[in-house]
């Protein structure tokens, strides 16, 4: 879980550049959405929640 974990916060970092680019182009409200979105993988990956430990 730790894995898919890493490669979610990576992707977010690559599109966070790509939301910023098209900010600037044209202010649409999916980039709120992204910027939402963004938001729940941060806080996914720095909560403490640990129910999912391998067994």
């Amino acid at each position: 879980m730790n894995q898919i974990k890493n490669m979610l916060l990576g992707m977010a970092i690559i599109l966070v550049p790509i939301l910023i680019h098209l900010h600037l182009e044209a202010r649409l409200i999916t980039d709120f959405i992204a910027i939402i979105g963004i938001i729940l993988v941060l806080h996914g990956y720095f909560s403490e929640d640990n129910n999912d430990q391998a067994k």
